[in-house]
């Protein structure tokens, strides 16, 4: 490929809906592509770096050509990403900004293959009947341990400055049992950044946040059985002291759909082993957040998020509208989510809302409840589940086909502990 010229030698090999541009061997110290990747059936995105071919979405350097050393993970000071392009038109998209420049290599805790080897691990024990632990609450957590709160965008730009604070939290996760540790990735797509300020270093938080989970995993020597998740969200920004979306800030869909595919492929390219769609309530953007998830071609969760409408139906959490949660069941896809279950949704519920679940999804079955409420940029530690009753309910959703336990937020390491008993009861009820 390429005649050594210096003019970037390219073949182009069609592969179904996948174009592979490789570039010359002698123009560059390491065999690199570029792909472009149909993510749905509106958007191609293509993803140029300098990382060697070792996972989809591959790329190639437009300037390795001209720095012909062997570059680390991320892009180096003058490479670049090409927009990504609307089908059937010109018109330009701004495209994924998948890396950052830190000042130092990027951690990686995984050798290639490896984060494929460690969901597997885990989608075997789900598929034999065993019981996955996840871990409690990160963003809640931050705030418990001293951490302060965005006033625009809650619990994202904390990653900035306590790297060391949420390794700790992830590592207290891991030794308390949880097999799946969560990226604080919740609050931190292009939508929340943007009102603080912060929306030129979208792809550096969430990076350093899984970053900051793959660390913990190798400090705690948990490399091979603790999947790290990337937390993929639809939140938007949220009007302050309250938990209801504030309405002056409202996004078109495209503005939507590009945000959530940006943080989805920046989850992929720092190294998570699959990603959990948390908190899905409303629809339209439900969608939205699916399509971008499975467009990376990695395992994919979802996690539902149920409220009590006045005549106690249990309906989706969206606190505007009372959406049954059918309206919900219909976004599961066909194939490309492994699990499915409710989150951030009250204990005392969760039993019925898994009643309405079981009928429209036949795979693995997940519960992680919230404790307290939300005012915008906090979150109120009232009347927390204690960890013995937490416990209680743990053991009748096993008994309703339950496989991964969990909490979400104001939940804490004691509450992990009541999961990990939970787990063992249930081990031990099958004997």
């Amino acid at each position: 490929v390429g005649d050594g010229s210096g003019d970037g030698g390219v073949a182009e090999r069609r592969v179904g809906d996948v174009t592979d541009d490789r570039g010359a061997a002698d123009l560059c110290g390491h065999l690199t592509c570029a792909r472009r990747v149909p993510v749905d059936d509106e958007y191609v995105v293509t993803l140029r770096s300098e990382q060697p071919c070792r996972r989809r979405p591959h790329a190639r350097c437009r300037t390795c050509d001209d720095d012909r050393s062997a570059h680390g993970l991320k892009l180096p000071v003058g490479c670049s990403v090409d927009p990504g392009r609307r089908r059937g038109t010109t018109a330009e998209r701004r495209g994924p900004s998948v890396y950052y420049r830190p000042d130092r290599p990027a951690e990686r805790s995984q050798h290639p293959g490896e984060s494929v080897i460690v969901y597997e691990s885990i989608k075997q024990r789900l598929d034999e009947g065993d019981i996955i632990v996840l871990d409690g609450a990160t963003g809640t957590e931050l705030q418990r341990r001293g951490a302060p709160m965005d006033p625009a965008a809650w619990c994202g730009p904390a990653t900035l400055h306590n790297d060391a604070l949420l390794t700790e939290i992830h590592s207290d996760y891991i030794r308390a049992g949880s097999d799946v540790v969560t990226a604080n990735t919740f609050a931190s797509s292009r939508l929340m950044l943007t009102p603080a300020g912060l929306c030129e270093r979208v792809a550096e938080i969430n990076t350093r946040a899984v970053e900051a989970a793959l660390r913990a995993r190798e400090q705690t020597r948990s490399a091979g059985r603790v999947a790290v998740a990337g937390s993929l969200s639809h939140m938007v920004p949220v009007s302050s002291g309250t938990a209801v979306v504030d309405d002056s800030l409202a996004h078109s869909d495209d503005q939507i759909a590009d945000a959530f595919h940006e943080l989805a492929h920046v989850l992929r390219e720092a190294g998570v082993d699959h990603i959990i769609l948390e908190m899905m309530y409303n629809p339209r953007r439900s969608r939205l957040a699916v399509a971008a998830a499975l467009s990376t071609g990695l395992p994919v969760w979802m996690g539902i998020s149920a409220r009590r409408a006045p005549n106690s139906a249990v309906i989706s959490f969206d606190q505007l509208d009372e959406y049954p949660l059918e309206n919900l069941f219909e976004l599961i896809p066909a194939q490309g989510v492994d699990v499915v279950g409710f989150m951030h949704t009250g204990a005392e519920m969760i039993s019925d809302a898994l009643t309405m679940l079981r009928p429209r999804f036949a795979g693995p079955l997940m519960a992680y409840p919230d404790s307290g409420y939300f005012e915008m940029p906090d979150w109120r530690f009232v009347d927390t589940i204690e960890p013995a009753r937490l416990e209680e309910f743990f053991d009748t959703w096993t008994r309703q086909g339950v496989r991964l336990l969990g909490g979400c937020c104001g939940l804490t390491v004691e509450h992990i502990d009541a999961a990990v008993r939970a787990r063992d009861n249930s081990t031990q009820g099958r004997r």
